[in-house]
């Protein structure tokens, strides 16, 4: 299935700063119905979880292994609606501060969305 060129597709980033905490996942939740975000990159995760269903979202994670407890507070993790899910090529963590994920679409291209968290 290809990305639905028929509409806008809504794009951000968040520093969450720590997904940890107990409700922060329900306030995510509630930001990305909010401002109907199709795609959300965070930030600062400090999850040990591949993937977390977020009801209309699903939230790819960067692998465990490549975080270090010391390392984990960089952790990314891009949140994607399920009703885009179809079109998902590939999600790749390439680091604990960097992933990304690949959506078919038409045109002959296809979208890539990159997130990364750089500070110290």
């Amino acid at each position: 299935m290809n990305l639905p060129w028929n509409r806008n597709l809504r794009i951000a980033t968040l520093n969450v700063r720590t997904l940890a905490q107990s409700g922060s996942l329900e306030s995510l939740k509630m930001d990305l119905k909010k401002y109907k975000l199709d795609v959300l990159g965070v930030q600062e995760t400090r999850l040990e979880e591949q993937e977390i269903d977020l009801g209309d979202h699903k939230l790819f994670l960067t692998d465990s292994w490549l975080s270090t407890a010391k390392a984990r507070k960089g952790r990314v993790g891009i949140a994607v609606t399920k009703r885009l899910a179809g079109s998902l090529i590939e999600q790749v963590a390439v680091s604990e501060r960097m992933a990304y994920v690949k959506f078919a679409a038409q045109r002959r291209a296809n979208l890539v969305v990159i997130v990364l968290c750089a500070h110290k």
